[in-house]
């Protein structure tokens, strides 16, 4: 079984601050990127999506097709697609795209595994990914026919090859750490110094200011970590231990919730929150121009470092639409728009 990644350090796409790996664009663009992430991550998402239509290539037997059938079927996390580009897509293509959204891995797999839904492209994790080869759920994708791969960093690639061996079934899409939000000020009125570890969230003094994920994989993770164990152990004593640890920390959660720390972490109901790095950016956009002032951390005993990309279920409806939809251009073209509108011009020389 593939190990997830465990890292001390930030090694994600964007980072806290906001800036792309390597400073490769400027702090004015990283100011207007901070606010329009989600629309620019929502053009992303339905460029990878069509890169994966478009390695189906498939040519339908039959002559004539129902409009039932001019649809593509996509399941995703939720905020990873802005409906501006879903509604700028279906116009450029007239293909209705049927966008499905789930919360939790484990809450997308028994749907891709029963069938009932027939989805031609999933946005799993890592780890769930591996689980759906295992059980070959998945179909190969021919990169032969995704000239755009070559714009995915190599070194996103080498992560996801670590438990998709040769590259065959998964496009990678976001890459990031789980960390610790915190509100500064909140923070001081409650005489509790900064986290900087995981077991700062057993202090009794955050006692209804802690928002946890509502994750079983993300739960365990923080209390393994903070018991010095890795988060892919396999030893039962050391998964009773972090057991024991998250039913003693309950009285101190305030609530288990995905999504929504993002949000009571803005409106500051909560002191303290497990997130993804990637939300870091909506919630500093959120919160420019006000007196609130919150942070990232990744604890020192060190944390999750995931991976998020597309993959094609073995049994996708719409897998003959995907040759001769125009789906890479379109989409790449709505990225491009809104990069170009986001991206101060660059001085002449």
């Amino acid at each position: 079984m593939r190990k997830n990644s465990e890292k001390n350090s930030e090694k994600n796409l964007w980072s806290n601050s906001g800036e792309r790996a390597g400073n490769l664009i400027s702090k004015a663009a990283q100011q207007k990127l901070r606010k329009l992430f989600l629309p620019m991550a929502a053009g992303f998402t339905i460029l990878l999506g069509a890169l994966l239509f478009a390695s189906c290539g498939q040519k339908s037997n039959e002559s004539t097709e129902s409009p039932d059938d001019n649809v593509v079927n996509v399941y995703n996390w939720g905020e990873y697609i802005d409906p501006e580009v879903i509604t700028e897509f279906q116009q450029e293509t007239g293909i209705k795209v049927v966008y499905d959204m789930f919360e939790t891995n484990e809450e997308m797999y028994p749907v891709i595994e029963a069938g009932g839904v027939l989805y031609d492209a999933v946005c799993p994790s890592d780890y769930m990914i591996e689980k759906m080869m295992q059980n070959h759920l998945l179909a190969e994708i021919d990169f032969k026919n995704i000239p755009n791969i070559k714009e995915i960093g190599k070194e996103y690639m080498e992560m996801c090859a670590e438990f998709d061996p040769g590259n065959r079934y998964m496009v990678p899409y976001t890459t990031g750490t789980v960390g610790i939000l915190y509100n500064k000020r909140m923070l001081d009125e409650l005489g509790v110094p900064y986290p900087t570890k995981w077991a700062d969230l057993w202090n009794p003094k955050l006692k209804g200011e802690i928002l946890m994920q509502d994750s079983v994989r993300d739960a365990f993770m923080v209390a393994l970590k903070k018991e010095g164990h890795s988060m892919n152990t396999v030893d039962d004593k050391e998964l009773d231990e972090a057991m024991k640890d998250l039913i003693a920390q309950k009285p101190l959660v305030q609530a288990y919730v995905v999504d929504q720390v993002r949000d009571k972490m803005i409106g500051e109901e909560a002191a303290v929150g497990v997130i993804y790095s990637g939300e870091i950016l909506y919630v500093q956009g959120e919160l420019e121009g006000t007196d609130v002032e919150v942070d990232y951390v990744i604890p020192k005993e060190g944390t999750n470092l995931w991976v998020d990309g597309w993959v094609i279920p073995k049994n996708a409806k719409h897998k003959e639409k995907c040759g001769k939809s125009g789906l890479i251009s379109s989409a790449a073209r709505i990225l491009r728009q809104r990069i170009s509108s986001t991206l101060p011009t660059p001085p002449q020389t």
